[in-house]
């Protein structure tokens, strides 16, 4: 809405002209004075016409009526004039005040159809700094890195292919160790190979000029860009879903589809191409992504091991191969930063290593044997989750978790007994999920938690009596599961005045030995 500011110019006009206000206001009386002179001048005409048509006095009377009839058209004609022109000004300044009303009134209706002021973007404060793809394009290039018009492929000279062949010679055959080693022999000549093709492709098709002064940031360019080439050509790439710009030929691999680049615009950080359509092996080559941070490649068909370097890239954070088909083993190392891993539903065997950064664990639906007991008192561990493996031996006694929340061991061959504290020296634990498994031995005699959510410890052997105390400040349970084992004794009246109306509760009391207060659901 225009403020009263732009009313300023129509008033501060009409201000030094105060007598409109007077013509406006007296005209009307004006008018009537007039109309009463004419009236009263119209009677005397009248008489004075009378005396002329007697004929005793015609001349001296017609003189006088000659000059008083001039006079008063004189008077008369004269204030017309004054009203005539005091009236036009009055239109035309009434004029240009509705014109600037209806201005007024247009800017109110445009304002309110663009919306409220925390509806329109605003500026921000100061330009984003530009991403760095100056090196990456052809001198002739021009546009925007996503615009830039089509550039037949660089020539390279004989000096710059001897740069090119060795940089891939590092890359390739520094990489393939015998542990990761390809199916097939790696030849960077032969086109019909992917990693001949990517040198074909790189050096052919590609019109991205990738050879620059600075040898060490060429290197790192020829790099990426043929990692990634790899990971398409090897990978089913022409068969992925919703990937347009991938392996474009005329914009920076920082534009590709599933790729994100770091705050420079050269070096990839981010690969997350999760469910895709990806098919094969890991291209080894990945190991050399040295700034990447995050690699997110679950629900595809990615077969063969995972490269035992790329667990330990020194900047890799997060890991997702989640429901895929690799097998083989995670090679240990105390090095890696990585912080979240999501191995789930593959055919992964062997011992989870210990991570000493990790935060997340999930390694569920593989065939594991064992998993570092060092987790058990890992000061930063939230959540592990490792069901539907092959996990043996007995449950770890010695517990020092203050910020796990989480510890689903379901569906294994885990045996031994609960041990009595694990709920004191996990504070902040939500769901302890125990679940057909060998547990055996009685219920711990202290559980008293305030944050404990689910404890699912059915399908075990668990034999003894359910304690007095058992359930204590389990204010937040939402279900307890524990058929399907020996125990005995009676859920009772108190227990379950200490918790949750709607909690669900299943036991074995449909057998006579066990009684229960609140269940949900009767197993025997």
């Amino acid at each position: 809405m225009p403020s009263s500011k732009d009313n300023e110019p129509a008033e501060e006009f009409l201000d030094p002209i105060p007598e409109d206000v007077s013509v406006v206001g007296e005209s009307p009386r004006r008018m009537q004075s007039l109309s009463s002179v004419i009236s009263t001048k119209s009677l005397d005409m009248k008489s004075d016409t009378g005396v002329l048509l007697g004929g005793e006095e015609g001349t001296p009377a017609s003189e006088k009526h000659n000059q008083v009839h001039h006079r008063e058209e004189r008077e008369k004609s004269s204030l017309f004039k004054s009203c005539s022109r005091r009236l036009q000004f009055f239109s035309v300044m009434t004029f240009l005040l509705g014109i600037a009303i209806v201005v007024a009134i247009y800017f109110i209706v445009e304002a309110s159809e663009g919306g409220s002021d925390d509806d329109i973007p605003r500026a921000p404060t100061s330009p984003p700094t530009p991403l760095d793809f100056s090196d990456f394009f052809p001198p002739s290039g021009s546009g925007t890195p996503g615009q830039i018009a089509p550039t037949p492929a660089p020539t390279y000279s004989t000096e710059d292919m001897q740069v090119i062949d060795g940089v891939l010679s590092r890359l390739v055959f520094g990489t393939n160790d015998a542990n990761d080693a390809n199916d097939t022999e790696v030849d960077i000549y032969n086109s019909s190979t992917p990693h001949g093709a990517c040198r074909s492709w790189l050096t052919e098709k590609d019109r991205l000029d990738i050879v620059g002064s600075n040898s060490r940031t060429s290197e790192g360019r020829i790099q990426q860009r043929y990692t990634l080439c790899l990971l398409f050509k090897q990978m089913n790439g022409k068969n992925w879903s919703s990937i347009d710009t991938f392996m474009d030929t005329s914009i920076h691999e920082c534009l590709w589809d599933g790729i994100t680049c770091d705050r420079t615009g050269n070096f990839v950080v981010v690969i997350d191409l999760a469910e895709r359509g990806l098919m094969g092996r890991l291209p080894v080559e990945l190991e050399n992504l040295q700034r990447l941070v995050q690699l997110r490649l679950s629900g595809n068909s990615i077969t063969g091991t995972i490269p035992s370097k790329l667990l330990y890239l020194p900047n890799l954070e997060k890991l997702d191969l989640s429901v895929n088909q690799l097998s083989g083993t995670i090679s240990s190392t105390s090095s890696s930063p990585l912080e979240i891993i999501k191995l789930s539903e593959n055919k992964l065997e062997g011992t989870v290593p210990f991570f000493p950064k990790v935060e997340k664990l999930w390694v569920a639906t593989n065939s594991f044997s064992a998993i570092d007991e060092s987790y058990t008192r890992s000061p930063i561990i939230e959540s592990i989750r490792a069901f539907d493996n092959k996990l043996d031996g007995e449950f770890p006694q010695d517990w020092d978790v203050p910020k796990l929340e989480v510890l689903d061991l379901a569906f294994n061959e885990i045996s031994g007994t609960l041990p009595q504290s694990i709920l004191r020296k996990a504070p902040k634990l939500e769901a302890l999920l125990l679940d057909s498994n060998k547990l055996e031995g009685p219920l711990p005699s202290w559980s008293q938690s305030t944050s404990l959510q689910d404890l699912w410890l059915d399908t075990n052997e668990l034999t003894g009596t359910i304690p007095s105390s058992f359930g204590r400040e389990w204010k937040g349970m939402k279900s307890l599961f524990i058929h399907d084992n020996k125990l005995q004794g009676s859920i009772d009246r108190q227990h379950c005045e200490r918790w949750p109306e709607s909690v669900v509760v299943e036991a074995d009391c449909a057998l006579p030995s066990l009684s229960c207060y609140c269940c949900t659901m009767c197993h025997g």
